[in-house]
């Protein structure tokens, strides 16, 4: 009996290591560096910033899943990476945005002017014609307003 109940165990065990993985590896897709953030060939696609082991970035990792098996163009940058730090950073100026008031990202064109305050989230990257180039947009910041914006 304790065979079988150990052997049992260890099926799970490999089975839920295997699909988490997987999961990671398809995750992993178009994950970018930060400097690579206006760099894309699209005109107009999603920025989505997470941490490694954040567990509000693991609550929207699904809703992130179903937009790109949807043809939603979403490029991932991950903040825990060294070479990302310096946009993971709080704003202070009088016309910050965002659910907590601390981010910088609406008209800005390059990634060091980025102020990202919270993982996990999620901006836009459109061209601006009159601008002549790529600019920034929030969209959305912390688990509750991505999921409010995102999940339908």
């Amino acid at each position: 009996m304790k065979k079988i109940i150990v052997s049992i165990l260890l099926v799970n065990i490999i089975i839920v290591l295997t699909g988490c993985d997987l999961i990671s590896e398809i995750f992993k897709t178009n994950e970018i560096n930060a400097s690579e953030i206006f760099d894309q060939e699209e005109s107009g696609y999603y920025v989505y910033f997470y941490k490694d082991d954040c567990q509000y970035c693991d609550m929207v990792s699904e809703v992130i899943a179903h937009l790109e098996r949807d043809g939603v163009s979403i490029y991932k940058v991950n903040l825990s990476k060294n070479k990302n730090k310096l946009i993971g950073r709080a704003y202070e100026g009088v016309d910050a945005e965002g659910s907590n008031n601390k981010y910088k990202v609406t008209g800005v064109s390059t990634y060091e002017e980025l102020y990202i305050s919270i993982a996990p989230t999620i901006i836009l990257i459109e061209y601006n014609n009159d601008a002549q180039e790529k600019q920034a947009k929030y969209v959305a910041g912390g688990t509750k307003e991505i999921l409010d914006i995102f999940s339908n």
